[in-house]
Formats: structure tokens, C-alpha cells, sequence
């Protein structure tokens, strides 16, 4: 099973990587070690989805948690572009 994320978990504001098949959970945090959240009003997941989506991406965020759910019929290049984007998404908004 590959692991979709080994990009993305190290990155400073990512606090937690689940994953189960190629489904996907990434907790953001304003501080990852410590697991502190970002307040509600900053809207972190809706604004790392909505900069995927301006990379040509669509993902889901639940709260403060972004998901990706590839089709099982998802290409090896494919989930490569989709962690890609989703990484530069996530610097993008957590790292200005």
C-alpha cells in the first residue's frame, strides 16, 4: 500500500496523516507539535481546498481537516499530481 502522504506530514502545520487505502486525512494545525488548532474563523481547510482547486485539484476539507478520495481507478501519475498540488496548497496558505 503506498503511503500518499510522505510528502505532506512533515510539513510544519500538518499535525496528524490518516489514511486507510488511498483515502486520505490531513490534520492542519497552527502548531503541529502541540496540536494547537487554528481558530474557526481562519478557515484553513476551506482556503487550502480552494487553492488546490485554482492547481486544477478538487479535495474536501472537514473543518480544519483536508481529505482526498481518488477514484480506485486513479493513475500512479495522477496520485502524484494530487499530492503535489496538495502540498504546494498547503504551503501556500500555511506558510505565507
Amino acid at each position: 500500500e503506498r503511503q500518499l502522504a510522505e510528502e505532506v506530514a512533515p510539513l510544519a502545520h500538518v499535525a496528524d496523516v490518516r489514511q486507510r487505502g488511498v483515502m486520505v486525512g490531513i490534520e492542519l494545525a497552527a502548531d503541529a507539535s502541540a496540536r494547537r488548532s487554528y481558530p474557526a474563523r481562519d478557515r484553513i481547510g476551506a482556503r487550502v481546498t480552494v487553492e488546490a482547486r485554482a492547481r486544477g485539484v478538487i479535495i474536501r476539507p472537514l473543518g480544519d481537516v483536508v481529505v482526498l478520495m481518488p477514484p480506485l481507478s486513479v493513475r500512479e501519475d495522477e496520485l502524484d499530481r494530487l499530492v503535489t498540488v496538495v502540498r504546494e496548497a498547503i504551503v501556500a496558505v500555511t506558510e505565507p
